[in-house]
């Protein structure tokens, strides 16, 4: 968020310190000028206007081009000062967030404000600034969120789930790039990802929570964290008071659901139906196995009882999630059906597409943004500072 530092000249008007448009000026530049007033008459024009041209001297400072009177201008002359895209949305948002600074009066004295995203102008206080920095650097950070939580809970409630909102609204535009472009993402790259971004199963999936217990589990061997003779991508857990474990494998968005011939099109048989690819059919069979061992072998490794049960994590015929492909691929009336009635014949494991998981990341965030926006006197976090489900969440959810 763009700083603007001001600095009163009276009581009734303030100036603003020179506003670049540029992204990445040369010798010239152009800058917007501002002054914050207080018009008695006409309380919403309480900001005024230049825009500047300006070019860098022989000490590489930046100076104002002379200035031209209009009214000295002939018949026919003129001028004109044109900007360009990007100094247009600069100056755009530059006068949007000066006409909400504005909103609260001239400020008075010298200030440094910024405004959130919520429309909310911030005073930063160089000193306090300076001061908090100092805290951090020096490693006084949990000290300072301790204090914070003490004297302003619900304060440190807003910061933590907006730090959360975040990162989650940054995972989600990567998901949507990677969607994009799938042929440019391998399966090890989706693996780290959702390792990365746990939140993404943690909605909705029988509406439980699911956390991640290990990465390439081994559900025959060792143990589930050493070596084993069979892997997986994820060994997850629900999340409750007494836990149940659930297997992951992870394909790729643009792993095809069905046979193809040699023109690409989708193999059928006589009747219509069509032939699922042996990456579908294989990956249900391979969970199907992992699953089973996991069950008869993994989960009764004496190493692994004591530790799961210590954390109440049990396991009885475990549940699988296989996610491949995408829906862009049922475009055929057969195809729809043939997966469909697979998937849905299959009890397990859970089938899903990358763009149906997609769906669900979209409405976690969006549920999320909607909650920032929604005051609550009583708002439940757990560890991470996530928002726990709401009463009404069976009802909300879309799927």
């Amino acid at each position: 968020m763009p700083k603007y530092e001001t600095e009163s000249t009276s009581k009734n008007s303030a100036i603003v310190k020179d506003i670049p448009l540029d992204d990445n000026p040369g010798d010239t530049r152009r800058v917007c000028r501002a002054k914050i007033v207080n018009n008695e008459s006409y309380p919403e024009n309480n900001l005024k206007v230049t825009l500047i041209h300006q070019r860098k001297n022989r000490s590489d400072d930046w100076e104002d081009t002379k200035s031209i009177k209009l009214n000295r201008l002939k018949g026919g002359q003129g001028i004109k000062l044109a900007l360009r895209s990007h100094q247009t949305k600069k100056l755009f948002k530059a006068l949007k967030d000066l006409y909400r600074i504005a909103e609260d009066g001239v400020p008075q004295g010298q200030k440094e404000l910024t405004v959130a995203e919520a429309d909310k102008v911030i005073e930063v206080d160089k000193d306090r600034k300076v001061f908090v920095e100092q805290l951090l650097k020096k490693d006084y950070g949990k000290e300072v969120w301790e204090e914070l939580l003490e004297q302003d809970p619900d304060l440190a409630t807003k910061l933590a789930n907006a730090r959360v909102q975040q990162k989650r609204t940054e995972a989600f535009n990567l998901f949507s790039k990677a969607l994009q472009s799938p042929d440019e993402y391998s399966e090890q790259w989706w693996q780290s990802f959702f390792e990365d971004n746990q939140w993404i199963f943690g909605y909705g999936l029988n509406y439980q929570f699911l956390h991640l217990l290990d990465g390439q589990a081994n559900y025959g061997g060792t143990n589930y964290t050493g070596k084993g003779s069979q892997k997986g991508d994820f060994l997850m857990n629900t999340g409750a008071d007494i836990q149940f474990t659930v297997l992951v494998e992870i394909k790729k968005p643009n792993t095809s659901i069905f046979k193809l011939d040699n023109n690409g099109n989708i193999k059928k048989h006589r009747n219509g139906t069509t032939l699922l690819n042996d990456e579908l059919t294989g990956g249900v069979s391979q969970l199907q196995a992992n699953c089973h061992k996991w069950d008869t072998e993994g989960s009764l490794r004496k190493d692994d009882i004591i530790e799961l049960s210590s954390k109440k994590i049990f396991t009885y015929q475990p549940k699988g999630i296989l996610v491949i492909g995408s829906t862009e691929q049922l475009n055929d009336p057969d195809a729809r059906s043939t997966f469909e009635l697979f998937r849905r014949n299959t009890d397990n494991p859970e089938i899903i597409t990358f763009d149906e998981l997609f769906e669900r990341a979209k409405f976690i965030v969006r549920q999320d943004e909607k909650k920032q926006q929604e005051p609550s006197d009583t708002q439940d976090i757990n560890s991470e500072g996530v928002d726990l489900l709401d009463d009404d969440w069976d009802d909300e959810f879309p799927w």
